[in-house]
This record gives C-alpha cells, structure tokens and sequence, in this order.
C-alpha cells in the first residue's frame, strides 16, 4: 500500500512537471521570446518590422489556448524618435585593427565589427538566438538591436554572443565578429 502511493505520488509530481515546465523558444522577428508548457504559454513580445517603422513590445499569456492577458502594444521606433543617426565617416574606432568597421551589427545593445579571424565553427547552424533583420544605409552606424549597415548580412541568424564576439550564420557559414567596445569609438 505504501509502495503504491509513493508511486503515486512520482507520477503526479512528473506529471506536474510535463504541465507546468515551461521550454524557452527564441521566435525570429526582433527578439521575442515564447515560454510554452503543455497548460499554458508566455510571450515575452519585442517584435522588430521593418526599418524607420513600428515594434511590438509587451507580454501575452494564453492558458489552455485561450488568451487570458496581453498588453503588447506597437510603439514607434524611428530615425526621429531614436536619435539623429550617426555617419561612419565622423566616427573613429581606435585598437581593433583585427576587425572590419565597414560591416557593423548591432545585438543585445553591444555592437560588433566584422573579424579578420577564420573560425571553425563547432557548433549547430540551426540553432539561432536572434536575427540581424533590419538594414540602414551603409554610411552609418547601426544603433537598433538587430540592425546592420551591410547588405550581405540581412537575415543572418545569431548563433552565439557574448561580450566579446559573436557568431552569425551568413549563408550557411558561421562569420565571427568581435565586439566594439565605447571606448574604441571616437566621434
């Protein structure tokens, strides 16, 4: 009898777990986050549209498929809003002689050039923490997460990054890129 409801027990508190754990998927449009278990769903909206125009930001909660909250609302992100943009040709970046300043991206509010440096990279190509989707013109500095001012790497996925490199997946090849510290940047 005790060895039942011990048994019990286990199987209520696995199935408790299956139900109620929530597995964390990174969605493709700007940085939202979905946290999804088999009762319910969280969405940690910042859905990024195309440059100079809206986002979403906000959170969404659906409980047996039904949504019971969201307060993601649109808000306007543009060249005007922002800040006045920054020209590459006023800006000069000191002690990273082993990176490419012509091909900047901008992720997770660092920026990063484009490194010299061949890797081989060991690591899934389908797996993605983000997306580089908007480009500006190639004369300035990217300043919104998820931008670039190179036309080659629009769409690319974010594989990893860090605080010092990041790596994207440019047509199916992992291109490292080295992170740009503020005080490498002279304007």
């Amino acid at each position: 009898m005790k060895k039942k409801r011990i048994l019990l027990i286990v199987i209520i508190i696995i199935a408790l777990i299956i139900l109620l754990v929530p597995i964390p998927r990174y969605l493709n449009d700007g940085g939202s986050v979905e946290y999804r278990a088999l009762l319910y769903k969280v969405t940690d909206y910042h859905k990024l549209e195309p440059v100079g125009s809206n986002y979403i930001e906000g959170i969404g909660i659906e409980i047996l498929g039904i949504e019971v909250f969201n307060n993601a609302k649109e808000q306007t992100e543009t060249l005007e809003t922002t800040r006045e943009r920054i020209k590459l040709e006023n800006v000069k970046f000191v002690g990273v002689e082993s990176t490419d300043t012509s091909k900047l991206v901008k992720f997770n509010n660092i920026l990063y050039g484009k490194s010299y440096a061949v890797i081989d990279y060991a690591g899934n190509l389908d797996k993605s923490i983000g997306t580089i989707n908007l480009l500006i013109d190639k004369e300035y500095m990217p300043e919104i997460n998820g931008e670039t001012n190179c036309e080659e790497l629009l769409n690319s996925s974010v594989l990893e990054a860090n605080d010092e490199s990041m790596v994207l997946n440019v047509n199916n090849i992992a291109v490292l890129f080295n992170a740009i510290k503020e005080s490498n940047i002279q304007y």
